[in-house]
């Protein structure tokens, strides 16, 4: 059955119809099924024929033969079917004229044959196989048939009486053809666009877009040459590497003026690997000058160290062949002065034109058949009237002029804005995108063991980025003196016929929202920027107000996959930010639901929408204030960042310089940079392997992201926006690969912003054990600890970074969402809006602020959910808000969950403002001290060595350890020394207030002003807390803000545990307030609750510098002990 034109509001279920005037408008999110008769007005008053348009996902035609006579007609869609046909036409005819009534009249309008209507069409998704209009000798006609006929002239009269010289009068002239435009992207269409986009593409180095473009073509022509093309990239990287082998086996013993020359070419080399156009590696100077040194350097590097000097003829000859050598770099590097080639065309180059070429012809064939077909076709002018009595017949009137079709193959990735017809439509755009916001919203309450739960949503994004690839480039200024600004007039005549609001900036906002939503699940995260398992989050049972969990065992400790990342923040504070929002969101979805299939009040959802666009920038600025503030989820990631980075940089240059004594070992079969592998680990990031090669979107989707502020008005962290991501391979050759494949060639390890190198966990660590192997293995033990420490810090700072970057998205995305609302405020409050009839913009408006509201309130509760979970390791806090609907029912749930959620927590919460059970030290008895923590022997030991690469230039060290506190386990005894040491064991919930740590040993001078001894350190823990339940039977993983605290005290006479507790520190800081005081009791108060209290189960790092402390001396280091303030429950027996 087809669709019916009555004018219909159903915008919840994706579909509105509408009237302006004489133009119909038909929006669908899904498939419009086009009825035989698209004849809405034939009545021609003003000579201006109506106009129907129809912006559909899919368009399917009913019929055969779909009459629009007298109409001009516009069907954009993403796919079109012709039903069960094998052909259909599309047919708009002029009215014929009327005959001249009377031998005396003169010929009017009435008698003319009137123009036939216009047929404009875009197709996505074209498929010329399917629709192309062709007459097969077998069976007739097939394909789709655009047919736009003038109407045909009226008869002159025939001379009755004889008058006027008996002649008969003039016949009407016939109505012009109509005008046909035809856009379409075929498969080849688009592969060609995106062919071109890549090749001119000068933010990635050639190689690595010769690879993408090898990878897209599928040509063998262009496959061999980029083979060949990457086997010469391969050739001159693995001299480098064998180069810095060189370097490092020999070390001093090479000349200085060889070590030069390798340094120059080494630079020139790099110059060559990262270039953005193609090198002339086929020119044979080049090919003569790197055979003798390839050959030259593999020599050396076999030769004995002990039996080479720095006098050695070799070196002298390697210098003369890396000078030659250098020398035609330069000339094959088309950017150097000495650049000299015998041909015009790099050969991947003409292999990739000859392609592309052989594309354009096809495409060119459609494209002249189709011109030829979609003709619009002239009226024949009527004929003249017969003459009396001899008199002469009238003349025959004029034939209409044949209507020039416009055929244009559309390419997304290399968008042409020259179009002159609006085939995007603003408000249909916006139903695509709610049907993808809400499909992402369900998947984000899913199961989240479903690695492909988002890919619908995925899929829905992609589309709508796809569509609009051509926004960036909407020209906005002087659009009339441009042939680019044609497509963005063609959009604003939208808006000055009442057609939609505001067309520019409602798809610059809906391509925004789909890209930033794309990015958090290319991450693997969800509407809320959640990452990892969340197997505790049960559905919830019950009615409303009887929020349960579902059982669970009691047979042993629960523990879930994934930590979770946090906020610190007291979740009463996403209480009242709901709280404050419900009341809009229900007024709108009442407002809405009230109207669904019936005739609008323009004045009525113009004033209901600003409304709740208000109400809904509120929310999106209290969204932004709880994720920027100290302890959100902004700090959160970007805290983490700030203490693993320089942690994992002193790592790295300690095991940098054992892998360096090593490489002169790598097993032969290997030919890698350990110093590439190195800084690949770094890099490493975890992320499931079907969503590693959809990261490759997010080199061009940053633009925005240095934009976002802080609630305290200061700009986030740009240092940790990440551009570009590269899958690490599987094997060693591939991770040193894509460690040169960047855009600079290479990835500094110490910059938490660099390229990140994706793969799955299990690929991750098979890397990192492919490298130790490459060691040689009666070498390598004493570094496999180290290397895997390195691998897990790596991992553990890169997804701090890309948790850091996927709120930063969302916080991009709110921002500019609030901009774009207020924008669309003052649209709303111009009198013309709210005088206009029938206009679909406000209601549609009205359901993106409630879509939006409802999708920040979720995500303000599932952050005031997990903050809770944080606070109280309570399993029944853990349950979800009520599952989104799609006919949001949910909404009126809402509500009652979280009052219930509230009321748990306050109840939770007035209990633990009072000091629990086992408070260490006693309140009554603080001289005993808090719970001790030993160092082990070895931890104390590393800690006596300073940090290589901390030095400041003064010269001043710095000392640096990083440890990890573990949980108790059935295991454990409180036996200092003991491997299964653990001095909380028989403690649940342990939360802390603050932290003392004594060095035992350490000395530093006295102040030469006071005389005292003030040794000064600073104790950071990492925001990886886990925390058993009161019960003992639950482990939950948390990420959250790092914590940093000062402390201070006279080390003079503290060698051991008894003495500390006799001694009062001079700086001591709460965990709570952030407070500082002197002495063991001066800041610990009544637990303030401000901010969630952390426990002592994590990653922490214990740093003493001599900045801080005059004469520092640790070399009689005997001990060093942490001492726990804070409270637990009673664990299990």
């Amino acid at each position: 059955m087809s669709d019916s034109l009555t004018p219909l509001m159903q915008p919840l279920d994706g579909s509105i119809r509408y009237q302006m005037d004489d133009t119909f408008v038909v929006l669908s999110a899904g498939t419009f099924l086009v009825p035989k008769s698209l004849l809405v007005a034939t009545k021609q008053t003003t000579g201006r024929l109506p106009t129907v348009l129809i912006f559909a996902d899919v368009i399917e035609l009913t019929t055969q033969i779909v009459d629009a006579s007298s109409c001009n007609v516009g069907l954009f869609c993403r796919s079109f079917s012709l039903g069960s046909n094998a052909w259909a036409v599309i047919k708009t005819t002029g009215e014929d004229g009327a005959s001249v009534d009377a031998e005396t009249a003169a010929v009017t309008w009435a008698n003319n044959g009137k123009d036939a209507g216009s047929i404009s069409v875009y197709i996505e998704e074209y498929n010329p196989d399917v629709l192309a209009p062709s007459y097969p000798s077998d069976s007739g006609r097939k394909g789709l048939f655009l047919e736009a006929y003038g109407g045909n002239g009226g008869c002159g009269a025939n001379n009755v009486t004889g008058s006027n010289n008996g002649a008969g009068t003039v016949g009407g002239n016939g109505g012009n053809g109509g005008k046909i435009s035809f856009y379409y992207v075929t498969d080849s269409s688009s592969l060609l666009g995106s062919l071109q986009s890549t090749y001119t593409d000068k933010n990635r180095s050639f190689r690595a877009r010769a690879q993408t473009l090898q990878g897209m073509a599928k040509d063998a022509t262009v496959t061999a040459q980029a083979d060949a093309l990457e086997s010469s990239y391969q050739a001159l990287s693995t001299l480098c590497t064998t180069l810095d082998r060189i370097k490092n086996i020999f070390g001093a013993i090479v000349p200085a003026a060889t070590r030069t020359a390798m340094q120059t070419m080494k630079k020139a080399a790099n110059d060559v690997l990262t270039l953005v156009v193609e090198p002339r590696f086929d020119e044979s100077l080049y090919a003569t000058a790197m055979t003798p040194l390839t050959e030259l350097a593999n020599t050396i590097v076999k030769t004995s160290v002990d039996a080479t000097t720095s006098t050695s003829d070799s070196w002298t000859s390697l210098a003369k062949d890396l000078a030659l050598f250098q020398t035609a770099l330069q000339q094959i590097n088309p950017n150097s002065a000495q650049f000299s080639s015998d041909s015009d065309s790099p050969p991947f180059d003409a292999a990739l034109e000859m392609f592309m070429s052989q594309i354009q012809i096809q495409d060119g064939n459609l494209q002249n058949s189709l011109f030829a077909s979609y003709r619009g076709i002239p009226g024949a002018g009527g004929a003249g009237g017969a003459g009396a009595n001899g008199g002469k017949a009238g003349e025959g009137g004029a034939d209409g002029m044949l209507g020039t079709p416009t055929v244009s193959e559309y390419k997304p990735a290399n968008p042409d804005l020259s179009i002159a017809v609006p085939y995007v439509h603003p408000d249909q755009c916006q139903l695509l995108l709610d049907v993808a916001n809400r499909t992402y919203l369900a998947a984000s309450y899913g199961a989240e063991a479903d690695p492909d739960r988002f890919e619908p949503a995925r899929k829905l994004y992609e589309a709508i980025r796809h569509r609009l690839s051509f926004v960036p480039l909407l020209v906005l200024d002087d659009v009339k003196a441009s042939p680019e600004g044609a497509l963005t007039s063609a959009l604003l005549s939208l808006r000055s016929q009442g057609l939609c609001l505001d067309p520019v900036g409602q798809l610059q906002n809906i391509r925004d929202q789909a890209q930033a939503y794309l990015r958090n699940i290319c991450y693997g995260s969800d509407m809320f920027g959640h990452q990892g398992s969340q197997e505790d989050d049960a559905p919830l049972t019950g009615g409303v107000g009887n929020y349960k969990r579902k059982s669970k065992s009691k047979t042993g400790t629960k523990q879930q996959a994934a930590a979770r990342w946090t906020p610190r923040l007291n979740c009463t504070q996403y209480y009242d930010a709901v709280k404050q929002s419900l009341p809009n969101l229900l007024q709108l979805y009442n407002a809405i639901q009230a109207q669904q299939g019936k005739q609008q009040d323009a004045n009525f959802n113009s004033s209901m929408c600003m409304a709740g666009i208000e109400a809904h920038i509120t929310t999106l600025q209290q969204q932004i204030d709880l994720a920027t503030t100290n302890g959100g989820t902004l700090d959160a990631a970007g805290s983490q960042i700030e203490q693993y980075t320089p942690a994992l940089k002193s790592m790295r240059r300690k095991i940098q310089s054992q892998v360096d004594q090593l490489a002169d070992s790598l097993n032969g079969s290997w030919n890698i940079n350990p110093t590439d592998i190195l800084s690949g680990i770094a890099q490493f990031a975890a992320n499931p392997s079907g969503l590693t090669a959809a990261s490759s979107i997010f080199s061009g989707l940053y633009t925005a992201a240095s934009t976002v502020q802080a609630s305290d008005g200061t700009d986030a962290n740009k240092a940790y926006v990440v551009t570009e991501f590269l899958s690490a391979g599987s094997t060693l050759d591939q991770l040193s690969e894509a460690v040169q494949m960047t855009a600079s060639g290479t990835i500094n390890p110490d910059d938490a912003g660099a390229a990140k190198l994706l793969a799955d966990e299990q690929t991750l660590q098979d890397l990192v054990n492919q490298f130790q192997t490459a060691l040689d293995p009666s070498n390598v033990s004493h570094i496999r600890a180290s290397l895997q420490a390195y691998a897990s810090l790596a991992k553990r700072r890169n997804a701090a970074v890309l948790q850091y970057n996927v709120t930063l998205v969302m916080l991009v995305k709110a921002q500019a969402d609030v901009v774009f609302y207020n924008a669309q405020n003052a649209l709303l409050s111009s009198s013309v809006i709210m005088a206009a009839q029938n206009q679909a913009s406000p209601i549609l408006l009205q359901l993106k602020a409630l879509d939006a509201m409802r999708a920040t309130i979720y995500e303000l509760l599932y952050d005031s959910n997990r903050s809770m979970q944080f606070w109280t390791v309570d399993s029944d806090a853990s349950s979800k808000p009520p599952q989104p609907s799609s006919n949001y029912s949910d909404v009126a749930l809402v509500e009652s969950y979280l009052d219930s959620i509230n009321q748990q927590f306050t109840t939770w919460y007035n209990e633990m403002a009072r000091d629990p059970i086992n408070v260490f030290p006693p309140p009554k008895d603080r001289d005993v001290g808090g719970i001790a923590y030993f160092l082990s022997d070895d931890l104390v030991k590393a800690f006596q060595t300073p940090v290589s690469d901390r030095a400041d230039s003064s010269g001043e060290k710095e000392y640096q350890i990083l440890f990890a506190i573990p949980c108790p386990t059935s295991r454990s005894n409180n036996t200092s020394g003991s491997l299964d040491y653990n001095p909380f064991v028989g403690y649940t919930n342990v939360r802390l207030d603050q932290v003392l740590v004594w060095l035992f040993g350490a000395a530093v001078q006295p102040n030469k002003d006071t005389n005292d001894c003030v040794l000064t350190l600073n104790i950071s823990q990492l925001g990886d807390d886990t925390i058993t339940d009161d019960s003992g039977l639950t482990t939950l993983q948390f990420q959250h803000s790092a914590v940093q605290l000062k402390f201070a005290y006279d080390p003079t006479n503290v060698t051991n545990w008894a003495a500390a507790k006799n001694t009062e520190p001079k700086i001591v800081q709460n965990l709570d307030s952030g407070g500082k005081g002197v002495g063991r009791n001066s800041v610990k108060s009544a637990r303030q609750m401000t901010i969630a209290p952390i426990g002592p189960f994590a990653t922490w790092v214990l740093t003493v510098s001599e900045r801080e402390n005059d004469g520092l001396d640790l070399s009689k280091l005997t001990g060093i002990c942490l001492e726990f303030w804070g409270s637990a429950q009673s664990g299990p027996p």
